[in-house]
């Protein structure tokens, strides 16, 4: 019998640790939208669709990247990974930009899915 009180007693315990207390868990690795050690603006040309100036920032503790064309309003790009020669590519789910071996210049891809490189 007490072996039976004992069990019970231990599972309610289990239970009632368990519980929520009403309290939002803290993400571990919460995400931080802070900008920081924000570099000059690069402006780059293309042959064919004139200039854009591109921002490199932390976002947190990511690279992202501030893209402005001409005429257009801008566009904040985040870091999507690596392109097949293991350099960064940026992107905001329209854009995409997609940093070159030589760390400067890119291929800026637009909503239309068309490329344009820019030195």
């Amino acid at each position: 019998m007490k072996t039976v009180i004992k069990t019970l007693l231990s599972f309610a315990l289990l239970v009632m640790s368990c519980k929520e207390n009403g309290k939002k868990p803290v993400a571990e690795h919460a995400v931080h939208t802070e900008e920081s050690l924000v570099q000059e603006p690069k402006i780059l040309n293309s042959e064919k669709n004139g200039a854009l100036s591109l921002t490199y920032f932390a976002l947190g503790e990511q690279v992202a990247v501030k893209l402005k064309k001409e005429n257009a309003p801008e566009r904040t790009l985040l870091p999507s990974g690596t392109n097949t020669s293991g350099n960064p590519v940026f992107t905001d789910g329209e854009t995409l930009w997609e940093m070159l071996p030589d760390g400067q210049s890119g291929i800026y891809t637009n909503e239309n899915g068309m490329a344009e490189t820019y030195r």
